[in-house]
């Protein structure tokens, strides 16, 4: 066996919850600051997808689904 197939790591299989986490800060103060990174590629991914964002009471912030890859991802 060659030492590249030996040494490449698996890649695992993915099953289950996709979960894209953007955090941000709320307040005008932050609002173009590199604290938004987060949101803004997830907000980003989620216009890209056409999908909008909505309030999920229970886990206290915003949520949008998307599909990547054909998975659904929140």
């Amino acid at each position: 066996a060659s030492f590249e197939r030996t040494c490449r790591p698996a890649i695992p299989t993915m099953t289950g919850l996709r979960l894209i986490v953007g955090l941000g800060n709320p307040g005008p103060e932050h609002l173009r600051t590199r604290h938004n990174a987060g949101f803004w590629f997830a907000d980003a991914l989620a216009a890209q997808a056409g999908a909008r964002f909505g309030l999920e009471s229970k886990l206290f912030g915003e949520t949008a689904k998307v599909e990547i890859a054909g998975q659904p991802v929140w």
